[in-house]
């Protein structure tokens, strides 16, 4: 193919030419199924003038590779992209690239898709291949630089996490593919405060780096090391082992997923607080007390299951971290036919209403039944020698703590339940409050609902599970004395907390349907906020042998709204 100024295209029908290799500083072959096809123009020597060199690939109408050279210091330079214009043999200018659009036309080319290979800087070639696309017939784009494009916007877009990773790729030489990769990312761990500052040492050092590759399932090889008295310093590489289906890159979805396993894995990475409750748990750390060591250790625990309500003790001579846990039989605290027999059949309730109100109440129940057992406390203490409730072993050890908060050691939960049962193992716990080491208000969260379709009255009995728990960390003699005289005391006065408890149930269900009735909202059960409302208003009113019922009011008001 001629062109003006005396140049010319010429195919060199081989994939190999070595005068071409030297006269253009470049490999002078086909990379793929191509052939070589040469701007040239005929100079004084026995060669032509070279330019520019193409691979052709005639069968697919194809260029795949469109090579140049620009001159540094009179030293051909090969691999680079053709310079727009240069000057000719008359000082005219010409336009190499127009050139290459000519042949592209020519030929009937439909794609090129040179993307810089073996060059130093495969952006130099942008411009000629943003002209070429805008100046010819063919799909000027290639799948390697397409990848490449998409990779650093992904990668650049992730610059501005809040991640401890920096990711990049380092794209295949050839091939439209890439290798992800992720620097080493640091964490600084501050352990002040904690246990940690009196325990830590290499074995603690080698623990805590199993437990961080085990917490983030060993995406991440980590080094650990200590910065000072209250740090340490976590290095997480990530382990290419785990990437293979994803480290590998054909696509920029491929490094997406990449980069959301690696923060996938970022984001269970344990703080310091996972960290020192693993070494806790894990014996590497023991922060029981030494009162409570001995207490575990002498059977001191172990005499507590002699109680005749307490129904099992939880305790591990060999994890000294773990609290003792006393746990008290269920207690039969009254039948629910008696309550639902005493509601006035003005405001009595269908069965199903009836227990889904009662649910509501034993929610509230728990701070009743402690101030219960202040109440018994309180009177056990003013008692001549101390000798109400007690076993003669307490008699010289003074007064019992009325206030479980006030024992640094003691921990106690109370709840309710109904089911058939006097004793056993409990059914869903209902109304659970907690006091460690003090008192907190009865629990907010709403009751579950309880499915009974056909509940007949009085088949369901209430009843009261109580468990203690001495904590190692804070236990101290005078501690442990004072939660083992609480828990006795407990054991011998929980059939009468039960019946008091049952009074107090018994007297805020009458006054909550009664209220019910009152404000028109008999059958309002699906309001629970509402009928939460009346609940707690009747709880608060109703002291424990308060059974005033305004009988008259109730019908006026129930009449009143029959019509």
């Amino acid at each position: 193919m001629r062109l003006d100024d005396g140049f010319y295209w010429y195919n060199t029908q081989t994939a190999d030419c070595p005068v071409e290799a030297r006269l253009m500083s470049h490999c002078g072959a086909t990379l793929y199924d191509g052939v070589l096809v040469s701007l040239r123009r005929r100079g004084k020597g026995k060669f032509s003038d070279r330019f520019v060199t193409l691979e052709y690939e005639e069968g697919d109408n194809l260029i795949s590779q469109i090579k140049g050279f620009v001159m540094n210091s009179g030293e051909k330079m090969g691999n680079r992209p053709p310079p727009r214009f240069l000057r000719g043999k008359g000082g005219q200018v010409v336009d190499l690239w127009d050139m290459i659009a000519k042949f592209i036309d020519y030929a009937g080319v439909t794609r090129v898709t040179e993307d810089g290979l073996y060059t130093k800087d495969p952006g130099a070639f942008s411009e000629m291949l943003t002209w070429l696309d805008n100046n010819t017939q063919a799909d000027v784009g290639s799948p390697r630089n397409n990848l490449y494009e998409e990779l650093v916007e992904i990668r650049d877009n992730e610059e501005g996490s809040q991640s401890i990773f920096q990711f990049d790729f380092n794209m295949d030489e050839a091939e439209p593919t890439a290798i992800a990769r992720v620097d080493r990312g640091q964490i600084t761990f501050d352990y002040e405060g904690s246990y940690l500052e009196d325990f830590y040492d290499e074995e603690i050092e080698r623990a805590i780096k199993e437990f961080i590759e085990t917490a983030t399932d060993n995406t991440f090889n980590v080094t650990v090391r200590q910065v000072n008295d209250t740090s340490f310093l976590a290095n997480l590489s990530v382990s290419y082992a785990n990437f293979e289906d994803y480290s590998y890159i054909r696509t920029g979805e491929d490094f997406t997923t990449f980069i959301d396993t690696v923060h996938s894995a970022e984001y269970n990475i344990p703080d310091i607080d996972d960290i020192v409750e693993y070494l806790v748990n894990s014996n590497l750390i023991v922060i029981a007390s030494p009162a409570f060591q001995t207490f575990v250790m002498d059977q001191g625990a172990r005499k507590l299951e002699s109680l005749e309500f307490v129904e099992k003790v939880n305790y591990y001579e060999e994890d000294l971290n773990e609290s003792v846990q006393v746990h008290y039989e269920s207690m039969l605290v009254g039948p629910s036919s008696e309550i639902y027999d005493s509601l006035s059949e003005d405001f009595r309730p269908r069965p199903r209403l009836f227990y889904e109100i009662l649910d509501r109440i034993l929610n509230i129940t728990p701070a009743y039944t402690v101030s219960i057992i202040g109440s018994l406390i309180d009177q056990y203490n003013r008692s001549p020698k101390n000798q109400m409730a007690l076993p003669i072993d307490f008699e010289d050890k003074g007064p019992v703590v009325d206030d479980p908060g006030e024992v640094a050691a003691l921990n106690t939960v109370i709840y309710f339940y109904v089911g058939d049962k006097k004793r056993g193992r409990p059914g869903r716990p209902r109304g659970q409050t907690t006091m460690s080491p003090k008192l907190s208000n009865p629990s907010e969260l709403e009751p579950d609902e309880i499915v009974l379709k056909n509940v007949d009255r009085g088949a369901l009995n209430i009843l009261m599970k109580i468990r203690c728990s001495i904590e190692p960390e804070e236990a101290t003699e005078d501690s442990i004395e004072e939660a083992v005289e609480y828990i006795t005391f407990l054991n011998n006065n929980i059939k009468n907390i039960a019946e008091k408890t049952f009074d107090y149930i018994s007297n805020v269900t009458e006054k909550t349907f009664r209220d019910l009735a009152g404000a028109g909202q008999r059958r309002r059960d699906d309001n629970p906020y509402f009928t939460s409302d009346l609940v707690g208003r009747a709880a608060g009113d109703t002291p424990i042998r308060e059974v005033s019922v305004n009988v008259k009011k109730v019908k006026l008001v129930v009449k009143k709204h029959k019509k």
